[in-house]
């Protein structure tokens, strides 16, 4: 089975790029602490896998050959990104007026948040689809490849995000000031909004 180094840079620098996912990794850590935000870096990551298996064993296709389906899943992608930043500026008015903030207080709301941020971007399945068969041979290994390129992406993922929480929540126990916190929680909700908004296109 063999990779291709260029699928493995391209994978490196989607990494890297900014997005809903690291925008949410942020707020968790400034917000709740590393250990939330390192569950929700799971919860992507195993997002990640799942959408390579799905686009491995084909049915992905489903959502490149039917409108409907694709538009199903964006529109639930696009709710769930806007009711987290919802979430998030409500947070900030809660806490402006001393409340405690609304962030997830276990680690299975940390991984649930990560997981349906991955999952309901139908645009991370079509980049799955359209993007791994031009570097995978035909073949019965087909569907175990996209897996494996899934599973390097998603450890490259938890590696970059994970740093990104754990720098994240040092600089979160330096700065204590409630108007640090306010304004973490409003610059992460305008921009979750965004990401709706821009999924939604």
């Amino acid at each position: 089975m063999l990779l291709s180094g260029e699928a493995l840079l391209l994978l490196a620098l989607l990494t890297l790029a900014p997005g809903p996912d690291t925008i949410l990794t942020l707020r968790q850590s400034l917000t709740a602490g590393a250990r939330i935000a390192l569950w929700t870096v799971a919860g992507i990551s195993t997002g990640t896998v799942i959408h390579s298996a799905v686009a491995g064993a084909g049915l992905a296709v489903l959502l490149q050959e039917v409108p409907a389906a694709y538009h199903v899943v964006q529109a639930l992608g696009v709710a769930y990104l806007a009711y987290l930043g919802l979430r998030s500026l409500w947070s900030a008015c809660k806490h402006g007026k001393g409340e405690p903030p609304s962030v997830p207080s276990t680690h299975v709301g940390g991984y649930r948040d990560g997981l349906a941020t991955n999952l309901l971007n139908p645009k991370v399945a079509l980049f799955y689809l359209g993007f791994l068969p031009q570097f995978i041979p035909p073949g019965p290994a087909f569907a175990a490849t996209s897996l494996l390129y899934g599973l390097l992406h998603a450890a490259m993922g938890m590696a970059w995000l994970g740093a990104v929480a754990l720098l994240a929540h040092k600089l979160r126990d330096r700065i204590t000031r409630p108007g640090f916190r306010v304004g973490t929680e409003i610059v992460c909700g305008v921009a979750l909004f965004g990401f709706a908004v821009r999924l939604a296109r």
